[in-house]
């Protein structure tokens, strides 16, 4: 783990470290059991890799809109998945969560630079 420094917008530095997941212990059983099976296949796919950067966010599942609709299933799209939940199939997709980051950056007035 590394120590992260970020400046707040009242110009005090903040430090915290990086790869905590504290939903762990609130996140449902079956959507673990749905974020390991998920990370295996993209992991036998080559489509991620392991890492060992001390950047990182915890995984959030978070129910698509219309959760009857069943996900598509090209690897264009495999952000998006879907579990069985009570006898119907609800689709999720993953995001990550940065709030516990983001509450201390600095909001800056600069303008990104287009691509």
């Amino acid at each position: 783990m590394y120590e992260y420094k970020a400046r707040a917008s009242d110009g005090s530095t903040h430090s915290f470290l990086n790869r905590q997941c504290p939903y762990a212990k609130i996140v449902l059983h079956l959507r673990i059991k749905e974020i390991e099976t998920e990370i295996k296949r993209l992991l036998e796919a080559n489509i991620i890799k392991p890492s060992l950067s001390p950047h990182a966010a915890p995984v959030a599942l978070v129910m698509k809109k219309d959760e009857g609709k069943l996900p598509d299933a090209s690897p264009i799209h495999n952000q998006f998945y879907s579990a069985v939940h009570e006898a119907r199939t609800i689709a999720f997709r993953r995001t990550l969560e940065h709030h516990e980051k983001n509450k201390f950056y600095y909001d800056s007035n600069y303008q990104a630079s287009k691509v």
